[in-house]
């Protein structure tokens, strides 16, 4: 008898959170095994879920509604700030009407970061 694979579930922000929250019903007794069947993952993924319970919630606080029902994954900027700056760039804009496309998007990503001061600095540091 071959063994069967199973399929590989993603769960989105929304559905970790449900997992995770602080009336949660891990906390009230409810068994690992009970919720990894109603959501359709493995115990172990559940439990992986409970220990990272607060990156889960402080994620899912800093989503906003639309955004925490479709992701799947908690990824985020390796820059924050120039994420902030580029994202506000691109609200200021899309309300101007202009259309962006993702490699005008990238090319002003590489000019913030080619200006800031931190990557003068690593410039420095590897010209030595």
């Amino acid at each position: 008898m071959e063994p069967t694979k199973s399929n590989r579930v993603l769960l989105t922000v929304v559905q970790k959170f449900q997992i995770v929250r602080r009336e949660s019903r891990i906390e009230a007794g409810e068994t690992l095994t009970k919720l990894s069947k109603e959501f359709g993952v493995g115990a172990s993924t559940v439990e992986d879920m409970r220990r990272d319970s607060e990156k889960i919630k402080k994620f899912y606080a800093a989503s906003s509604g639309k955004s925490a029902k479709l992701r799947k994954t908690m990824k985020c900027a390796n820059d924050e700030k120039l994420d902030n700056v580029l994202y506000k760039k691109f609200i200021q804009k899309r309300c101007e009407g202009v259309a962006l496309s993702g490699v005008m998007i990238q090319q002003k990503a590489l000019n913030f970061n080619s200006n800031s001061e931190e990557a003068k600095n690593s410039k420095l540091e590897v010209d030595g």
